[in-house]
Order: C-alpha cells, then structure tokens, then sequence
C-alpha cells in the first residue's frame, strides 16, 4: 500500500466511479442462484439462528397460516442467489494446497466496480431490504444487475477506501420480484497498524455508547405484538459466538469469505479475529421479529442494519428492539420496531428499524 503525505488527494482516484451514480454498472438481465430452494438448506440456516417458527420445517402449519408450503426466512433470500465455488465441467477448485488458500473463483471475492482504483479488502457495512415474500420450496432466485446508488471515499480506522451503496432486485424464474435491497460494502487497503479496532471513527465512539443506553430496557411481561404499545419493549436475545457457529453461520449462509471462519484472514483486514457476517446478523434480526410477531406475522422490511464493530469470535451478540411506531392498515396492523444489536453492552449493529405487519 502506497503511503500519502498529507497533502495528497487521495479521494480522486475515487472520482471515476463517483461519476457513475445513478446508473447501471452490470450488464443487464437476472443471473440465478445454482439451486432451488430445499428444506435441508432451510434447515441448516434455522440451526444456526435457533429460529423454531414452524412456518420454516411444518408444511401442515405454514399451510394453516396461508403459505403455499414450507417457506425460507425471508433474510435467506441472497444465499439462494449466490454463484458456486465449483460446478461440473470446471477446473478443479483449489489448485494450490497452502493452508490458507482460496478457491480459483468464489461470489465473496468477485465484487469489482468498474473504474474504481485497486483495493484488497472489502467487507459489508449497511443493508436495507424491503421484501415482497419469502421464498417458497422449489422456487430458484435470481438476482438483477447492479444500479450505483452512492460512492463515498473515507479514511477508517481499518484503512482507506470508499463506502459504496448498491441497489438489487431479487427475482423469481417467473420474473415476479420477492425483495429488493440496498447494500452498502466498504472496499479498502487496509492500514498496518491499529489491528482490530472499531470499524467506526473516534468522534462516533460517545454516540454509539449513548445509542446502545437509549430505549433498550426491558418491560416485562412480553406483550402480545398486537397490543404493543409505542415503546415497549421486545424480548431480548443473546447469540454466543464460539468459532464451531461462525463455521456453521459461514455454510448455511453461504457467505465463504475467509474473514468469518479464518483468523490469519481476519486480522489482516484489521479485524481482533474471524467474525460473524453480515447474513448471519441479519438473520439475527429477523429471529428477533418472528419470535415477536409469531407465524401469523409477515416481516414486511429490514433497514440499516449498519454494522458499526465486528461481531468477533469468542463475544455474545445482543438483539433488542422496542416498538417505535404503529398504524393500522386496511386488513392489518403495522408496527416498526427499532432494532439494535450490542456485545458487551457497546453497539455492534444499527440501530435500525424492522417493519412487519399482522393481520386483524
């Protein structure tokens, strides 16, 4: 990584890709997942985030509460969308035996943007979905071309690089759209010094403790979602993380960048250790929201899961959330509830805000 004096401009080599905001920078069309949606990948992805709604593995009761069948958690969908390692008729996968080598190709390694300057890091800093449904058994997901939504170079304390927001669309084979996203990546060169800190700036530290104090105290007994009021409180969740989890988090979601099952990887990006991936959190959040609205509820959108520090091996993640809003809708009630995650009481994820709704 090239040094820069202090009057060096660093942010110009960012100005090409800057320069095409607002348009599409893939060629078009929808390029789709290599598998349909089956219960074992459900399964694997319910395991891992201990989320029992039966809407997920009874095909009697998610048939009782309308669905077509089984369905997949509504945060799976990108896992679905995800192109193979290795598939027949290609070269074999791992040509070099070192213990920390990587496939010849690999989804979590070909995110490239045109004109952007050479980076060797990248990791998922924002996501904000608005689903449609859910994905049913059977049914294979495709996803669209990207549309560049935001190019902001900054200097983290990880290194310097730019945050660069995408919009996606998610498809089924007959076209109809399950969910739309925007996802927010930081690609950077990372420093080499301040291994491991916060992915934030030192003058975000007093907020993000402050954030974490603010609204998060429980209110026990659990309200029915139905007759929660603006303010209360949702149920608490701890997710342990020992490195045997973040190992079953990285397959189920398929999300196979290194950084969150190899050490050596991790902390050359400038993270303490490998750490939880941004699926993983997110699915998080939605185990939170449906054990909170039950399998009567539909969980109509996740936004600014921001990730604010590493969900680092060895840490136990926190999700809270309280009702910040409510309004009736024809047929349903609308509730939004301010999400966050936290470890060790410091904030590690959002604030954000989960929108669901439930039948009247």
């Amino acid at each position: 990584m090239a040094v820069h004096g202090p009057g060096d401009d660093w942010t110009a080599a960012w100005q090409p890709l800057r320069d095409l905001v607002g348009h599409d920078i893939d060629p078009p069309g929808t390029v789709f997942g290599p598998d349909r949606v089956e219960a074992g990948a459900i399964r694997r992805l319910t395991e891992v985030l201990e989320l029992d709604c039966p809407l997920h593995h009874d095909e009697q009761a998610a048939r009782a509460h309308g669905r077509p069948g089984v369905t997949a958690p509504y945060t799976s969908v990108w896992s679905y969308a995800f192109a193979p390692v290795w598939e027949p008729g290609d070269a074999g996968a791992f040509p070099d035996d070192g213990r920390n080598a990587l496939p010849r190709t690999s989804p979590m390694q070909s995110e490239t943007f045109p004109s952007a300057p050479p980076t060797t890091h990248i990791f998922a800093t924002n996501t904000s979905y608005e689903f449609v449904r859910p994905l049913n058994v059977g049914e294979r997901v495709g996803i669209t071309g990207r549309r560049l939504i935001s190019c902001t170079p900054k200097e983290t304390r990880v290194g310097r690089g730019a945050f660069v927001r995408v919009g996606r669309r998610f498809l089924t084979e007959a076209g109809e759209e399950v969910c739309r996203v925007e996802l927010e990546t930081y690609l950077y060169n990372p420093r080499s010094e301040d291994r491991g800190r916060p992915m934030t700036d030192p003058a975000d530290e007093r907020a993000n403790k402050l954030a974490t104090v603010e609204g998060t105290a429980a209110s026990p007994p659990w309200p029915s979602p139905s007759e929660a009021e603006v303010g209360r409180s949702l149920q608490p969740l701890d997710f342990p993380l020992p490195v045997y989890r973040l190992v079953m988090a990285a397959g189920a979601t398929r999300d196979l960048a290194p950084l969150h099952h190899n050490d050596d990887f991790a902390r050359a990006s400038g993270a303490p250790s490998m750490y939880a991936n941004a699926l993983f959190l997110l699915g998080m959040w939605e185990r939170a929201l449906r054990d909170f609205i039950g399998p009567a509820g539909e969980i109509l959108a996740i936004r600014d899961l921001r990730m604010v520090r590493f969900a680092a091996a060895g840490s136990t993640v926190r999700v809270q959330g309280k009702v910040v809003r409510r309004r009736a809708e024809p047929g349903r009630l609308v509730l939004e509830v301010e999400l966050r995650s936290t470890v060790d009481g410091v904030l590690n994820v959002g604030p954000g805000l989960g929108v669901v709704a439930l039948p009247r």
